[in-house]
Protein backbone atom coordinates (compact mmCIF):
# COMPACT_ATOMS: atom_id res chain seq x y z
CA UNK A 1 0.00 0.00 0.00
CA UNK A 2 1.19 3.61 -0.97
CA UNK A 3 -0.17 4.85 2.16
CA UNK A 4 2.75 3.45 4.34
CA UNK A 5 5.25 4.86 2.33
CA UNK A 6 3.75 8.03 2.36
CA UNK A 7 3.05 7.88 5.87
CA UNK A 8 6.73 7.57 6.36
CA UNK A 9 7.94 10.31 4.03
CA UNK A 10 5.29 12.73 5.29
CA UNK A 11 7.46 14.01 8.30
CA UNK A 12 10.46 13.74 6.77
CA UNK A 13 9.18 16.23 4.49
CA UNK A 14 7.98 18.78 6.88
CA UNK A 15 10.76 17.69 9.38
CA UNK A 16 13.13 19.43 6.57
CA UNK A 17 11.35 22.37 5.93
CA UNK A 18 11.44 22.99 10.05
CA UNK A 19 15.08 22.05 9.99
CA UNK A 20 16.27 24.47 6.78
CA UNK A 21 16.92 21.38 4.68
CA UNK A 22 20.11 20.91 7.35
CA UNK A 23 20.58 16.79 6.73
CA UNK A 24 19.55 16.07 10.34
CA UNK A 25 17.63 12.67 10.00
CA UNK A 26 14.52 12.74 12.11
CA UNK A 27 14.31 8.50 12.37
CA UNK A 28 16.71 6.45 13.71
CA UNK A 29 19.16 4.57 11.36
CA UNK A 30 17.43 0.86 12.51
CA UNK A 31 14.40 2.29 11.57
CA UNK A 32 15.05 3.26 7.61
CA UNK A 33 16.74 -0.08 7.25
CA UNK A 34 13.35 -1.95 8.93
CA UNK A 35 10.63 0.00 7.34
CA UNK A 36 10.64 -2.27 3.97
CA UNK A 37 11.13 -5.54 6.33
CA UNK A 38 8.40 -4.91 8.53
CA UNK A 39 5.86 -3.11 6.68
CA UNK A 40 6.08 -4.74 3.09
CA UNK A 41 8.00 -8.12 3.18
CA UNK A 42 6.65 -9.96 5.97
CA UNK A 43 2.84 -8.98 4.97
CA UNK A 44 3.25 -10.42 2.00
CA UNK A 45 4.98 -13.20 3.00
CA UNK A 46 2.37 -13.61 5.85
CA UNK A 47 -0.77 -13.97 3.23
CA UNK A 48 0.90 -15.64 0.48
CA UNK A 49 1.56 -18.57 3.40
CA UNK A 50 -1.12 -18.40 5.06
CA UNK A 51 -4.32 -16.63 3.73
CA UNK A 52 -6.00 -18.72 0.50
CA UNK A 53 -9.94 -18.97 0.20
CA UNK A 54 -9.96 -22.22 -2.01
CA UNK A 55 -7.54 -24.88 -1.68
CA UNK A 56 -4.84 -24.46 -4.46
CA UNK A 57 -5.74 -27.51 -6.93
CA UNK A 58 -8.77 -25.25 -7.40
CA UNK A 59 -6.87 -22.26 -8.47
CA UNK A 60 -4.54 -23.69 -11.32
CA UNK A 61 -7.86 -25.95 -12.30
CA UNK A 62 -9.43 -22.74 -12.60
CA UNK A 63 -8.52 -19.59 -14.34
CA UNK A 64 -11.56 -17.75 -13.67
CA UNK A 65 -10.00 -16.98 -10.56
CA UNK A 66 -7.62 -14.38 -12.13
CA UNK A 67 -10.00 -12.57 -14.26
CA UNK A 68 -10.45 -9.68 -11.84
CA UNK A 69 -7.63 -7.10 -12.94
CA UNK A 70 -7.32 -5.99 -16.23
CA UNK A 71 -9.83 -6.13 -18.32
CA UNK A 72 -8.65 -4.17 -21.95
CA UNK A 73 -7.71 -5.40 -24.53
CA UNK A 74 -5.08 -2.38 -24.57
CA UNK A 75 -2.13 -3.24 -22.22
CA UNK A 76 -1.17 0.97 -21.57
CA UNK A 77 -5.03 1.88 -21.65
CA UNK A 78 -5.82 -0.81 -19.39
CA UNK A 79 -3.00 0.27 -16.58
CA UNK A 80 -4.59 3.66 -16.37
CA UNK A 81 -8.19 3.50 -16.49
CA UNK A 82 -9.62 0.22 -16.68
CA UNK A 83 -8.01 -2.25 -13.71
CA UNK A 84 -10.49 -3.14 -11.32
CA UNK A 85 -7.92 -4.17 -8.76
CA UNK A 86 -5.42 -0.84 -8.74
CA UNK A 87 -6.36 2.69 -10.86
CA UNK A 88 -6.50 6.03 -10.47
CA UNK A 89 -9.22 6.89 -8.30
CA UNK A 90 -8.01 3.92 -5.68
CA UNK A 91 -4.46 5.48 -5.64
CA UNK A 92 -6.01 9.04 -4.91
CA UNK A 93 -8.63 7.54 -2.06
CA UNK A 94 -5.65 6.05 -0.48
CA UNK A 95 -2.99 9.38 -0.56
CA UNK A 96 -6.05 11.25 0.75
CA UNK A 97 -6.00 8.43 3.68
CA UNK A 98 -2.96 9.15 4.20
CA UNK A 99 -2.81 12.73 4.42
CA UNK A 100 -5.41 12.97 6.75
Amino acid sequence: MFYKNTLFVYPIFWYGILSYYSGTAIYDTYLYNCFNIFFTGLPIMYFALYDFQEEKHKFLENPKYYQIGFKSNHFFISLTLLDESFNKWIFWRWMFYATW
